[in-house]
């Protein structure tokens, strides 16, 4: 030990790193000696001297934590739970390919197929032959003119399956990066034709690789070999080892993927889908189809938001409305699918209200056309005239301006008096921006950042922003180390709650309004980031200066408006 930080004390960086590593490929020696290094250079202004980025990169690039999550899930519940969200905070950190199923969605659209293009085609120019057979040589060359030309586009499944591929090839004993395909509203499209033949790859091994390859069409297998051979985002490097993945298969295995001749899914392949059940006009999922998916309710919760609709001067907080409303929709539907999640209607812009104009289009024309129409509205008359039958109308005026009135009253209806308060002054200053007092008597500090010279961030997203940039650039790193590591920092600024894991989220005893955070997702592990305590414009340079003397790769910046 004591030899190794010596050399991490030398000033030859490729000698100190070198000298340090542990011989072979042991990845534990190796996540070991990282944390090493990572755990000195938080103690020492000058940790320049004791590692470079570029080489701990290069040294380390290979090393990947297992995650141990399903290859198929669908993410299902009500609309507005956040399970796109959810995906993203999870696949975002390895990278993904995104599609959205839809009724006209089919095989071709899913996979590929050959479309027409234009392209520039070279043509030959053929010599003019005249009277007596004298032929004109100027006449020669060739020019360029744009045609239509078929060519085969790729679609999001076999980008996917080709980048899997890649990967699983690059990979070693260390690590396997893993390639997530996201399918949004799975069950808006007709599974069975878009998947076709695809359906039997689903059908997964202990290992992780698909049981039963399937042999790929004539125009598939040429340009899966052609991709494998020639294009740069897809182009195997390494040989694939493929030695018994598949049981009993007769052939090289290898080969045959390469050339195209069959598909089979890799292990690192994660094929993650989302579902809402309310959606109407869907075309049912078979059960042999459901049973190749894991799937994961993601229930209705409070996303610690704080938001408020704003009606005239009054405001109702967003979550209580979503409570009681979605006790009424219980009652009159005996389902959870057409109830209202946290994240159904949001603010046009963050740290405002959800205005009223955007309530009624979003919320109220929903719960009206999909719910209650047909059913109860008693809810929905607000006319004074009590002989007249509930209408949507009633919630716009004759110039087709919303009626504040009659909203007001519906929200009655739903969360009673004393849900609804008037705005106070601080209700959504504060966390707009988090802007207060610059301490110079000129009034509210609007300073916008930039990380590392991108984006246009307030004061309340800093942190949540920082650390989201630093999960990405150290996707290795668990959550709770994370935590660990933020926690240091917030301890020398004096910001206690900087950043929390599950766990202390849990234990936390603060009211409410104290709890200001933001769930973000590590390694698939939630965090929760503190979203105030940074409105003085000195809370921020200390903020810059604890971050300057970590070699993290982060910096932020004032922007001049």
């Amino acid at each position: 030990m004591f030899q190794a930080l010596d050399v991490m004390f030398s000033f030859d960086k490729k000698t100190r790193i070198d000298a340090i590593r542990p011989i072979g490929k042991d990845s534990d020696r190796n996540r070991l000696l990282k944390s090493i290094v990572l755990y000195y250079s938080e103690y020492f202004s000058f940790s320049c001297l004791l590692y470079d980025t570029d080489i701990l990169d290069a040294c380390f690039k290979k090393s990947m934590k297992p995650i141990h999550l399903p290859l198929q899930q669908i993410y299902y519940g009500a609309p507005g739970t956040g399970k796109s969200y959810e995906i993203d905070q999870i696949t975002k950190v390895y990278g993904a390919i995104r599609t959205t199923f839809h009724p006209d969605s089919d095989y071709s659209s899913f996979v590929g197929a050959y479309k027409p293009t234009m392209e520039e085609v070279e043509m030959q120019i053929v010599p003019v032959v005249v009277a007596g057979g004298i032929t004109l040589d100027t006449n020669k060359g060739t020019y360029k003119e744009k045609r239509i030309t078929y060519k085969f586009v790729k679609q999001a499944f076999l980008k996917a399956y080709l980048s899997a591929w890649k990967k699983y090839a690059e990979g070693d004993e260390s690590g396997i990066a893993p390639q997530f395909l996201v399918i949004e509203e799975i069950n808006r499209g007709n599974c069975a034709q878009i998947f076709g033949d695809l359906f039997q790859l689903l059908d997964r091994q202990d290992n992780g690789f698909s049981s039963y390859p399937i042999e790929a069409d004539a125009d598939l297998q040429r340009e899966i070999a052609e991709a494998f051979k020639t294009e740069k985002d897809y182009m195997l490097t390494k040989e694939l080892n493929l030695q018994g993945v598949v049981k009993n298969y007769v052939g090289n295995l290898a080969e045959d993927i390469k050339s195209g001749k069959i598909l089979l899914l890799p292990s690192n392949f994660y094929i993650w889908a989302t579902m809402n059940t309310s959606d109407q006009s869907l075309f049912p999922i078979d059960s042999a189809f459901k049973r190749r998916w894991d799937w994961k309710y993601v229930k209705i919760a409070d996303a610690k938001k704080d938001y408020k609709i704003k009606c005239g001067d009054e405001v109702c907080d967003w979550w209580t409305f979503v409570q009681a409303v979605n006790e009424k929709i219980a009652e009159e539907t005996s389902s959870d699918d057409k109830k209202l999640g946290y994240f159904f209607c949001k603010p046009q812009n963050e740290g405002e209200p959800i205005g009223v104009e955007r309530f009624v289009s979003k919320v109220l024309f929903y719960l009206w056309n999909d719910v209650f129409k047909d059913g109860n509205t008693t809810d929905f008359n607000v006319s004074d005239n009590s002989n007249k039958q509930p209408s949507f109308d009633a919630f716009y005026n004759d110039d087709n301006t919303i009626n504040i009135e009659n909203v007001r009253k519906f929200l009655v209806n739903i969360v009673g008096e004393n849900g609804l308060r008037k705005v106070s002054e601080n209700d959504f200053e504060e966390y707009l921006n988090e802007d207060i007092e610059d301490g110079d008597g000129d009034g509210k500090d609007h300073t916008k950042y930039a990380i590392n010279g991108e984006g246009r961030i307030s004061k309340r997203k800093i942190a949540v922003e920082l650390i989201k940039k630093y999960i990405d650039q150290n996707p290795t790193l668990s959550a709770e180390e994370v935590a660990a590591t933020w926690k240091m920092l917030g301890n020398e600024i004096n910001i206690s709650y900087i950043v929390e894991t599950q766990e202390d989220y849990n234990n936390d005893t603060r009211n409410t309004k104290d709890r200001r955070l933001e769930k973000i997702i590590c390694n698939g592990e939630p965090l929760w980031v503190g979203t105030h305590g940074w409105g003085t414009v000195e809370k921020m340079n200390e903020l810059k200066a604890a971050l300057s003397k970590r070699n993290w790769g982060l910096s932020i910046s004032d922007i001049q408006e």
